[in-house]
């Protein structure tokens, strides 16, 4: 063979190794500004939402940044009120995404805001009850939030709980936990509970674990974890296992499994290198990415990454991220590639970005969270909500009674107002280029307006109170005979109760009342 002709054999070998390549990361642009202990958020329009975080100086940022996958770039967007980091971010059904808590350059933070992706802004909303910093928030079925624990420089290891409402911006509390806890886990389990794990409590770092149900707001103690851990990764799996890694302080090697069915934990594969504090990300294939790791009094972040396969209960070393890093974030896209970002190298903190393929072969569509039943007041929102599983990207179609809903393709589907026409089954089809997969129906009971805490004055006049609606308007009639009816005031509604009192009861035998929806 002549000398040409070996080099291009070595170049067309080179070509085909490279091609085959299964999984590896390879850069992107980097973030316009270095960060760390930030938050990534994935929008309903694919883009990436990055929150916050503290910079190479320390201080708590209030910028927040896009990640557009079909550029590979990052823009700027609107900036928080309050610079923050160790927050929680969550995406709600609205589309836009909810930030609580954190800490910002003025110690534990209270306050929460909400980013409007239409806009590129951020709103301030209702405050939480207890300022906290490393706390979990989880989106439960329902549409509301679920903050749990935390700490703060008053109450120190926290062990109360909140819910946000979206629908009227304002923080309840709930039961607390069992234990007081930091640096948790809290994964929403397909039966609709949260499962919180392990942690930092007032007694060290813990094995403990329990249950939220959201039907009656209570907590109760499940299986304790084999291996005490903190700063962990909880990840749901699409069998409805969750497998939890990182941060053993045993050895920081040691991985479990927590089955739902039974309540208890069983180890499984042994991680190869021990990790603290590294990002764990679902793939499509159904395996598990875990990269980078803090490494306790080396001064060091790993560049490493291991793959979890739950058929065999293994992990095995995957490509190496192109810099060592703890403390960033990761997600999947919706094209099937994970996003690094940012994070700690150091002694620098990190502006790059970078993002893993996997080329391990195609996934059918599969929902790991049905759609749920809902049951609303008429005139109030109704959301749906549906967690599926495949690669390529999946498309989504919602159906409601077997009819399509034009415009309705995304995972979640919000009927801002639902009505007596609304009710009946919603369903939705997720595709991608190798098959379908069809939700169970979830059925919406829209319930009539009704007339609730009645009252005869000692003045003869009649109060009485009704539910409403933000944005909905509500005529109040009247009659004396059941047969002709008078409109007597038109309001619009609050979303809230409405408190009235009839002032010409008092000369009245006999006075009936009704509410019905008005378009004035």
């Amino acid at each position: 063979m002549k000398p040409n002709q070996m080099l291009w054999a070595l170049l067309l070998l080179s070509g085909v190794a490279q091609a085959v390549k299964a999984d590896y990361f390879t850069n992107t642009s980097s973030l316009t500004t270095p960060r760390w202990y930030h938050t990534a958020t994935i929008l309903a329009n694919g883009k990436v939402l990055v929150i916050g975080g503290r910079d190479t100086n320390g201080v708590y940022l209030s910028s927040t940044e896009l990640y557009d996958p079909t550029a590979g770039s990052w823009t700027n967007t609107g900036a928080l009120n309050i610079g923050r980091g160790f927050h929680a971010a969550t995406l709600l059904p609205s589309g836009m995404v909810l930030v609580a808590g954190g800490a910002g350059d003025s110690g534990y933070l209270s306050s929460a805001e909400l980013f409007n992706p239409a806009t590129g802004t951020w709103t301030n909303t209702g405050a939480l009850n207890t300022a906290r910093w490393e706390h979990t928030a989880t989106l439960l079925l329902d549409g509301k939030v679920l903050v749990a624990g935390g700490y703060n420089n008053i109450s120190n290891i926290l062990s109360s709980a909140e819910l946000y409402d979206p629908a009227t911006g304002i923080w309840a509390r709930t039961a607390s936990l069992t234990t007081a806890r930091d640096y948790h886990t809290a994964t929403l389990l397909t039966n609709g509970y949260v499962l919180v794990a392990a942690g930092s409590g007032d007694n060290g770092v813990t094995t403990s674990a329990e249950l939220f149900n959201p039907g009656t707001g209570t907590w109760t103690a499940t299986g304790s974890l084999r291996n005490a851990r903190y700063q962990h990764t909880a990840t749901l799996l699409t069998n409805g296992k969750v497998l939890v890694a990182g941060n053993d302080i045993v050895n920081g090697k040691i991985t479990e499994l927590y089955d739902p069915t039974s309540g208890t934990w069983t180890n499984t594969g042994v991680l190869n290198t021990a990790r603290y504090s590294p990002t764990a990300t679902l793939l499509p294939n159904g395996k598990v990415l875990v990269a980078g790791s803090d490494v306790f009094g080396f001064q060091q972040s790993l560049s490493s990454a291991e793959l979890y396969d739950p058929i065999v209960g293994t992990w095995t070393y995957t490509s190496a991220m192109n810099t060592g890093r703890a403390y960033h974030s990761a997600i999947l896209l919706n094209n099937g590639k994970v996003l690094i970002a940012g994070g700690f190298n150091y002694p620098n903190i990190i502006s790059g970005a970078e993002l893993y393929y996997s080329t391990n072969g195609t996934v059918l569509p599969s929902i790991t969270i049905q759609p749920q039943p809902l049951t609303v007041t008429n005139g109030y929102p109704a959301s749906f909500a549906v967690t599926a599983f495949g690669f390529p990207s999946l498309a989504y179609q919602w159906f409601f009674n077997g009819a399509n809903l034009p415009g309705a393709t995304n995972t979640m589907l919000t009927i801002q107002n639902a009505f007596p026409a609304n009710a009946g089954a919603y369903t939705v089809v997720v595709t991608n280029n190798y098959g379908s997969v069809t939700s169970n129906p979830a059925m919406l009971t829209v319930l009539p307006l009704s007339i609730f805490s009645p009252t005869l004055l000692t003045s003869g006049q009649f109060r009485f109170n009704f539910d409403t609606a933000t944005g909905v308007n509500y005529t109040v009639q009247y009659s004396t005979n059941l047969t002709q009816w008078f409109p007597w005031v038109t309001l619009g509604g609050i979303g809230g109760p409405l408190s009235l009192i009839d002032p010409n009861t008092a000369g009245s035998q006999q006075r009936f009342y009704r509410i019905v929806l008005s378009s004035q």
